[in-house]
């Protein structure tokens, strides 16, 4: 049986500082990259982990999380919706070619 993974903390969550399009990009493709990507409006306080059921991420993360939605919505919509699966589905891609 796998190691039991750590839980996500805050710290450990992107800042998104470059509020532009560009910006929302590459705060989801940093996510993607590290595996930590979800649905925009999955609380993040109901992602787990797959190797033992447990939240993925920290009460702190959540938070963090939350209040970066939040402004990502506020400023770009429902564009979020369309980088996050975009990135969500290129990471996905770029993992299946490097397993091969």
């Amino acid at each position: 049986m796998p190691d039991k993974p750590e839980r996500v903390d805050a710290d450990q969550i992107p800042d998104w500082t470059d509020r532009s399009h560009t910006g929302l990009t590459r705060w989801w493709q940093t996510m993607a990259a590290r595996q930590l990507a979800f649905h925009p409006d999955d609380p993040p306080e109901v992602v787990f982990n797959f190797i033992d059921g447990e939240p993925l991420f920290t009460p702190a993360a959540c938070a963090r999380l939350r209040a970066l939605l939040a402004d990502m919505a506020a400023e770009h919509g429902t564009a979020v919706y369309q980088v996050a699966e975009q990135e969500v589905l290129a990471a996905l891609g770029r993992q299946l070619l490097e397993s091969r």
